[in-house]
């Protein structure tokens, strides 16, 4: 059995979904497995918020969540232009890119979660988030991470954080996936 993360990034023409691009997330972070942990153990462990401090967190019903409201950059799918490699100490995305239509901002929409489908000896559900560009220039992303709520719906936790480019251009819309599985 193994758990893997595929990410696409997406365009939407004339109502349907072009894969642009397409790869395995090679790159779930050390709060994702100690969020991980506090939810099997019903216990507190200190994990790393996305603003660099240690918190002791408990289990919570809103641990893992991901799903930001449009206009919400906190948490749920990010993108940035950092490009150092993946540690696996990150608890942020290096640089990440600010909601907003100015210079090198995107308008962060709302990160869905689909419910959970099993088939051909996988279960897995899509994440996914769409990013417009209403900036006067193109954007180019070179990471991506994906960041739940933890302890609560106070503190932000980096579960994985993927490098990988791709460029929104101006006036355009790209959207993120995450398809999280099980496979037998």
């Amino acid at each position: 059995m193994k758990v893997e993360a595929w990410i696409e990034v997406f365009k939407i023409e004339n109502g349907k979904k072009i894969v642009i691009k397409r790869r395995k997330a090679r790159s779930f972070v050390k709060a994702f497995i100690g969020l991980l942990n506090v939810q099997m153990a019903g216990a507190s462990r200190s994990i790393i918020d996305t603003g660099g401090t240690s918190r002791s967190i408990s289990n919570s019903s809103y641990n893992f969540q991901v799903t930001a409201g449009a206009g919400t950059s906190a948490y749920g799918i990010q993108v940035g232009t950092g490009t150092n490699p993946v540690t696996i100490d990150d608890y942020k995305l290096q640089s990440q890119i600010a909601h907003g239509t100015g210079t090198g901002q995107l308008q962060y929409g709302a990160t869905s979660v689909d419910a959970y489908a099993v088939s051909s000896g996988k279960a897995f559900f899509n994440v996914q988030r769409l990013f417009t560009n209403n900036s006067g220039g193109d954007i180019t992303v070179k990471e991506i991470g994906l960041v739940s709520c933890i302890g609560g719906t106070s503190y932000y936790g980096l579960l994985d954080r993927t490098l990988m480019e791709f460029t929104i251009p101006n006036g355009g819309t790209r959207g993120v996936s995450y398809e999280i599985r099980v496979t037998v």
